[in-house]
């Protein structure tokens, strides 16, 4: 269930271009609000081959949002492939310290993460 409270502290959104699904991510990815955005996620997320993980209007993420990006990342099929967008240098920081950068890659723009799903079809 989502609490009208943590909507106006966390949002994600899904659009989809082709066979890739943008989940965006807006606001405080932290402890209190990650629930909703986990219910939130459930109810957008449909398979695919492609995603991105649009963090662009991402304020602050805790290691309870890591967590969320992870679960994404187990949830996904097993040859799909996954790129988050991070431009802010301090949370693209914690995807380095935290190794996810290590798991999927890591771009500064949505036209990047499309720009490289495009330029390698099929590899992760």
């Amino acid at each position: 269930m989502i609490n009208s409270m943590d909507k106006d502290q966390i949002e994600v959104t899904r659009s989809v271009n082709g066979k890739c699904q943008i989940l965006s991510v807006r606001g405080l990815l932290v402890y209190q609000h990650v629930q909703t955005a986990k219910a939130m996620v459930n109810e957008l997320f449909v398979e695919t081959s492609e995603y991105i993980l649009d963090f662009t209007e991402t304020k602050k993420i805790d290691s309870t949002g890591f967590g969320l990006i992870f679960n994404i990342f187990k949830r996904k099929p097993k040859d799909a492939r996954l790129v988050a967008v991070v431009p802010d240098t301090f949370i693209r920081e914690l995807f380095s310290i935290t190794k996810i950068d290590q798991i999927l890659p890591v771009v500064g723009s949505v036209r990047e993460a499309q720009e490289l799903l495009a330029a390698s079809p099929g590899a992760d």
